[in-house]
């Protein structure tokens, strides 16, 4: 009887081989993957944050410079109303969002302001806060008429 020694196939110490090499680049891909997936929302949630505050400022800007009388309300940190008169009123809400408005240094819930009168220039600073993820973005600008 002869024995041949002419084996062709993979031994199990190659095959364990083979799936821990492989293994360790799928953990390293998948990490990788996982972590800029992370950095984007992140990334995204900041835009967002500062879309909404440059959007309520320029609103703001837009009302104080056009000389009109108008009201600003902020209810229950949610919602902001800027009122211009009986039939013309501008609602920004967004339910993820809390909002903190201080006019020369005061927060408000309630304000009327003049901007003819002793309110030609006001200081404001806004905060945003992000509930869903607890991020926040503050700015602080001045507006004024001329």
């Amino acid at each position: 009887m002869r024995i041949q020694k002419n084996e062709v196939g993979v031994t199990l110490m190659e095959v364990l081989v083979t799936i821990i090499i492989t293994s360790f680049v799928l953990i390293l891909v998948f990490s990788i993957f996982f972590n800029g997936l992370k950095v984007s929302n992140k990334a995204e949630s900041n835009s967002s944050l500062q879309q909404e505050a440059n959007y309520i400022i320029f609103a703001l800007k837009k009302v104080h410079e056009s000389g009109i009388d108008y009201t600003i309300t902020v209810e229950d940190s949610k919602k902001i109303t800027i009122n211009k008169g009986q039939y013309n009123e501008q609602v920004i809400e967004k339910m993820k969002f809390d909002y903190e408005i201080k006019i020369n240094g005061s927060p408000i819930t309630f304000k009327s302001i003049k901007p003819k009168g002793d309110n030609k220039k006001i200081s404001i600073e806004l905060t945003i806060v992000d509930t869903k993820i607890d991020k926040e973005y503050a700015i602080k600008t001045t507006i004024s008429r001329l």
